[in-house]
């Protein structure tokens, strides 16, 4: 079973190859959404592997949450970096860091 994580969880372990979630709240009908970046001298040890949102309620303007599905690639601390932002502003929302340490 795969283990799914929250913005609470500023740290995160896990072990190479093994690959689990991270799902964020947000309100995709406002144009946000959430877009992960691994720290880019560790980018070899984090794979995104998909993505998905999913709708909080049936109602016009409801929030969801967006879950991403991410494989440990290589043992070591990795850093991922979350922003909530609309794709087509330069200005950022909220910015969130989380701290990944794959054991092998």
């Amino acid at each position: 079973m795969e283990r799914v994580y929250a913005r609470s969880h500023s740290r995160i372990t896990a072990r190479a190859g093994e690959t689990f979630a991270l799902e964020l709240e947000g309100n995709f009908t406002t144009g946000y959404q959430w877009r992960l970046e691994p720290d880019a001298a560790q980018a070899a040890g984090l794979r995104i592997v998909d993505q998905e949102m999913k709708p909080g309620g049936p109602g016009i303007g409801a929030g969801g949450s967006q879950r991403f599905r991410i494989q440990a690639l290589s043992a070591g601390k990795h850093t991922l970096r979350a922003e909530y932002k609309r794709p087509w502003e330069a200005t950022s929302g909220e910015q969130l860091v989380f701290e990944i340490d794959v054991q092998s």
